[in-house]
């Protein structure tokens, strides 16, 4: 019976786990996807495709890229036109013709839509890197739909922000965007420079990190790394923060406003506050972290919960 028992611990150990084309191996809150530039050596077909739409300055368009095992990058253009440019590898195994239809792309009055063709071939047959300039113009919708690679925004405008990956992870700077719903798997979320006024973020296994980046209502949860907000404004109206096994860190010196925000997890010996103590106060009993120094010409104050284990909670 023991001799079978450990004839089976020895092949659980042994099996690899994948999700899509990507190996995963979680260590210290990071990810190592098993899927990089280096091995696209094994599609031994490459070509490069070209699309260009003329869009409508006075639209305000909805915007759709799905990919998978490949980056994506959304950049400003040069020009007028909405540009995509896809970086095709593709396997020598089968029988794929260099004319086929990698990507599908169609623009109407209201919807610009890019999209890996999956309807022949699979992620092991072909991949695509795409890069997506976009004209200097507002955008309504946004569905991001991608895995396994790095998602890249820089200097984008729209309404609504959607995004929803696996095993990816998304930096964003210089981009103004009202409504967003981030969900990653596996992945880190980085935001420099830019505006939101409501903001959700979920991932796992990883950080989120915002700087300079201005936000009405922030609600942000991971696992197994660290949560960072860094230069919160005085705009600032509510953020809830959840962590586990991870540190938060916070720096509200740019926050003129009150400020009411809920400790949780304090009562844990692994999770204690580290706070400017010139300038708040914490009450032990409820967790409640205010200022020393009351603001009663603030127009609103700045309130949420803010919760971990296994990390500590810095505000500064």
């Amino acid at each position: 019976m023991k001799k079978k028992f450990y004839i089976v611990l020895i092949l659980c150990l042994l099996m690899t786990f994948s999700v899509g084309c990507a190996q995963i191996t979680i260590k210290r809150g990071d990810i190592d996807t098993g899927f990089t530039k280096s091995d696209y050596s094994k599609f031994k077909n490459k070509k490069s495709v070209t699309f260009k739409f003329d869009l409508d300055k006075n639209t305000k368009y909805d915007l759709e890229i799905s990919n998978d095992c490949g980056n994506v990058e959304v950049l400003p253009s040069n020009s007028d036109q909405l540009e995509v440019y896809g970086e095709v590898h593709y396997t020598d195994k089968k029988d794929i013709s260099e004319n086929y239809e990698f990507i599908k792309c169609h623009v109407d009055d209201k919807l610009a839509s890019i999209k890996a063709n999956r309807e022949k071939y699979k992620t092991n047959d072909f991949i695509v890197n795409l890069k997506v300039l976009v004209p200097e113009q507002d955008f309504a919708k946004v569905n991001i739909d991608t895995s396994n690679d790095e998602i890249v925004i820089n200097s984008f405008n729209c309404d609504e922000f959607y995004l929803d990956t696996r095993n990816g992870t998304l930096n964003m700077k210089e981009s103004k965007i009202a409504n967003s719903d981030i969900n990653i798997s596996n992945g880190s979320v980085d935001l420099k420079d830019s505006n939101f006024t409501d903001i959700v973020i979920n991932t796992s296994n990883s950080e989120i990190a915002l700087n300079n980046t201005e936000f009405v209502n922030l609600e942000g949860n991971t696992s197994n790394g660290s949560i960072e907000v860094n230069d919160v404004s005085n705009f600032a109206e509510k953020m809830i923060l959840g962590n586990s096994n991870g540190p938060i860190n916070i720096d509200l010196s740019n926050v003129e406003n009150d400020i009411k925000l809920n400790l949780l997890g304090l009562d844990s010996i692994n999770c204690k506050a580290n706070i400017n103590e010139g300038k708040y106060k914490l009450d032990e009993a409820s967790g409640e972290l205010s200022k020393i120094e009351a603001n009663n010409d603030s127009e609103h104050t700045l309130i949420g919960e803010i919760g971990t284990s296994n990390g500590d909670i810095t505000i500064k």
